[in-house]
């Protein structure tokens, strides 16, 4: 009787490098954000798309490209130099995924990359050879930069909040970005709401593409400042539009101080209401998403009918069809006031960790709505035609 044969297992080295493996995952799963797919601007598939370069002989270093984008994370760990090596993200994190230990021990032969973790023992193949002549090299730094710096924690937070609004269809370039305007902040709009979280901007209107926004999210949770490198038009030296430094992450987007510039971006002091409210409403913050949310979902006709809002005295009530829910005003005001609002953009309309919230009207059922958290962001909401 033939006996099977034994499977071979990696020969993992007694050397190599040792990282964690959750901090692994976050640095793969990081730049996979900032330039790890395809693009959806890609007419063609490339051999770089979906593919990570792994190695180093200090931290370790995984960098991803588009070609367009360059996003890097490092991993601190138990360091002896690992020859960098292209593998597939995907893989990697799969197995990442499907382990329950600490750390990760790695090495690699010519042409695969070998993990141990709690004592299982993988292989991952290479995906392009000759690194240097096959790897795009990401733009050098510039000379001369406009620079922003921002606490980490802060601009997470005004960030997480405008994202709810940027326009994801990238074929409308101009709404798919999320402006930095003098005197406001971090801007978008995706032509049916505007949302300002007021953060440090420079001297002119700047912006940056809002798919980067997932990358620069996840960047801000285990760092403790944001600097953000923009082209000056004023300087003739090649470089990146734009480069992001986030702790031990980056992001740098090859092109000019054109593709920063937000000339094109709608006319914000058009959409945010100039003039005086008619009446100003404050209730609590909580009270106010639990029930626009609650009614959301008892309507049948959302699409059309939206969520109905009515202003009476000390009040506001909460409406769908079948469903009412009064809340009590901070306030009472002198004439009531009624118009119906799509409650996502009501609830997007919230911050995280407020207590009030402010809603101006103007007076006109279908003019827009400024609604204020007593943090300083904002957000403008046009009401529904019902």
């Amino acid at each position: 009787m033939a006996r099977a044969a034994k499977k071979q297992e990696p020969d993992i080295s007694p050397g190599g490098m040792v990282v964690g493996r959750k901090e692994l995952l976050e640095a793969l799963q990081l730049v996979a954000k900032g330039a790890g797919g395809k693009p959806s601007f890609a007419t063609s598939n490339l051999p770089v798309y979906g593919v990570c370069v792994i190695g180093g002989d200090g931290p370790l270093k995984v960098d991803a490209t588009n070609l367009v984008e360059f996003a890097s994370a490092r991993v601190d760990g138990r360091v002896e130099a690992l020859r960098r090596i292209a593998v597939p993200i995907k893989n990697l994190v799969t197995v990442l995924r499907s382990t329950k230990g600490d750390s990760v021990k790695l090495g690699r032969t010519d042409s695969e990359l070998s993990l141990e973790i709690a004592g299982r023992k993988f292989k991952v193949t290479e995906e392009l050879q000759n690194l240097d002549s096959s790897w795009p090299a990401a733009p050098l730094p510039r000379a001369h930069y406009r620079l922003i710096e921002w606490d980490a924690a802060e601009f997470r937070s005004a960030l997480a909040f405008v994202s709810r609004s940027v326009c994801k269809d990238e074929t409308r370039e101009q709404l798919s970005k999320v402006a930095i305007i003098p005197g406001l902040g971090l801007v978008t709009t995706d032509g049916h709401r505007l949302s300002i979280a007021p953060v440090t901007t420079l001297d002119r209107m700047h912006g940056f593409p809002g798919r980067h926004v997932d990358f620069l999210l996840a960047a801000c949770k285990s760092a403790n400042t944001v600097r953000l490198e923009l082209a000056d038009s004023s300087r003739a030296d090649r470089g990146p539009a734009w480069r992001w430094q986030i702790g031990g992450a980056e992001l740098i987007q090859r092109g000019s101080d054109k593709d920063s510039d937000c000339s094109d971006y709608p006319p914000v002091d058009r959409i945010i209401p100039s003039s005086e409210p008619v009446a100003r409403a404050v209730v609590d913050a909580t009270a106010l998403r639990e029930a626009v949310s609650l009614a959301a979902k008892t309507s049948e006709n959302m699409d059309t009918q939206g969520v109905r809002l009515l202003f009476s005295g000390a009040t506001l009530e909460v409406r769908t069809e079948q469903f009412t829910e009064v809340l009590e005003l901070h306030a009472p005001l002198s004439e009531d006031h009624e118009l119906a609002v799509n409650p996502r953009y009501v609830v997007d309309a919230i911050p995280d960790s407020v207590t009030t919230m402010t809603i101006d009207l103007s007076g006109d059922a279908l003019g827009p709505i400024h609604i204020h958290a007593d943090n300083g962001m904002s957000a403008v909401v046009m009401p529904m035609r019902v």
